[in-house]
Formats: structure tokens, sequence, C-alpha cells
């Protein structure tokens, strides 16, 4: 079992290491927003970390869904692997991609590609190493 400070400590670093920006994101008066919000080559992602053992509750999967539905970009993660794959997936994304000219623009074609709920488990199955 993974504790949800261990996946965040490992994002922290990670995001770092790899030139981005991490920051606890806190917002008062608002309930189930995300824990962190990670800032890369453009890209904001929002990031909610739980233990390996742990499930999103409902308010937190609801406001993930209304932060998506307003063209956020929203994750659980609640592994190391995840954490990899997340920075693997930034990094080759940005780098396919900079030819587009807004974050925003970025940030669409990014939750397209991202939102596919296959996407993880297939790059396991591929042997994804960051």
């Amino acid at each position: 079992m993974i504790l949800e400070n261990d996946i965040e400590n490992r994002l922290i670093k990670r995001v770092k290491d790899c030139g981005g920006l991490t920051f606890k994101f806190t917002s008062p008066g608002t309930r189930a927003v995300p824990d962190r919000i990670v800032i890369y080559k453009g890209l904001t992602v929002f990031v909610e970390l739980k233990a390996s053992h742990r499930k999103l509750r409902a308010d937190q999967s609801l406001m993930g869904m209304r932060m998506i539905n307003k063209g956020g970009a929203v994750i659980m993660i609640n592994s190391f692997e995840k954490v990899d794959w997340l920075l693997h997936v930034l990094e080759e994304y940005t780098n396919d991609h900079c030819e587009l000219s807004t974050p925003q623009e970025m940030i669409t074609e990014f939750l397209v590609r991202f939102g596919n709920i296959g996407a993880f488990d297939k790059w396991k199955r591929e042997g994804g190493n960051t």
C-alpha cells in the first residue's frame, strides 16, 4: 500500500526534475478541488492524489467533471507508475505539438488524447517506461 503523501512527494520531485512547476491547490469555501496544480510547458493539469487503495469521493468526481466540462485537464493519480506516466505523456505531448499557438489549444488537444481511459493501460502493456 502506497500512502498519498508518498505519491505526492514523487509527483513534486518528478515535476521539478522535468522543469515544471507544481503547487498545492486549495480553494477556501469550495470542497473537493484537486490537490495539486501541475504546470508544464504551457499545459496546466489539476491532479487529485489518492493512496493506492483509495478511490475518489462522489464530490471529488463531480468537481473533476465540472472542471473538465469547462476545459480543464484533471487526473486522479494513485500510484508511482501513474506519476511517471503523466510526466511521460506531458513530455511526449508538448514535444509533438509545439506548433499549437495557444495553451488552450494545447489543453484541448491534450484532453482529447489524455481522456482516453485505456491510455494508461495501453502504455503499460507496451512496456511504458519513462
